[in-house]
């Protein structure tokens, strides 16, 4: 296991510099459990955002998911690009596969992410337009390449261990009333494999 962490601001400073990137100020960025992910201004001006996988996911029961899924993850970008409008894909910068870390396009300010309007209820109806469009053509995408895509994302160990498992295994062990619905919810969701998904962060 890599011992760099990238919310170190000395060791971030480092590792960019290996990469031929020049620090100027980095910010942590709140609100996730599985990556370490750190806004980058760089010295040129332009800024990227830098996220590493953990394996112990940051919650109060265990929550382990294999790092590695930071490939599928840049994988994904590089397919939904192709589908999706310009700019609504961040560009990957690179990936590090050996310390489980990869770069992209940071979104540029000033902008506000879309769950913290809704948590806060400011509630924009063509938000959820754009949204049902950006959903609609990566699963038209995925589904019209799925010939090719299906083998580059078949395995799907990493979207149970961080979803399915996490979230409805972990409710039907403790609720057991609801126990066999979530099993026959989860057993029909892995039977249909029509085209590719993706949990999506959006900013406004």
């Amino acid at each position: 296991m890599s011992a760099l962490n990238i919310e170190d601001p000395t060791h971030l400073r480092a590792y960019l510099e290996n990469h031929g990137y020049t620090l100027l100020e980095s910010s942590v960025l709140p609100g996730g459990v599985s990556n370490r992910t750190v806004l980058a201004r760089l010295t040129d001006g332009s800024s990227i955002v830098v996220k590493q996988a953990k394996e112990r996911l940051t919650s109060s029961s265990e929550w382990l998911s294999d790092p590695r899924r930071i490939r599928q993850e840049a994988l994904a970008m590089q397919w939904l690009s192709r589908w999706t409008p310009r700019d609504s894909i961040p560009d990957l910068v690179f990936l590090d596969m050996e310390n489980n870390i990869l770069a992209m396009s940071a979104v540029p300010q000033p902008h506000k992410d879309w769950k913290t309007l809704l948590l806060s209820r400011q509630i924009c109806h063509s938000h959820f337009a754009r949204f049902g469009e950006l959903l609609a053509s990566i699963h038209s995408g995925g589904y019209l390449g799925r010939t090719e895509i299906e083998p580059l994302f078949r395995d799907q160990s990493f979207f149970f261990s961080l979803r399915v498992d996490a979230y409805y295994i972990y409710t039907a062990r403790n609720v057991p009333a609801a126990a066999q619905f979530l099993h026959e919810l989860v057993a029909e969701m892995d039977a249909r494999r029509f085209t590719l998904i993706t949990a999506q962060r959006m900013s406004w």
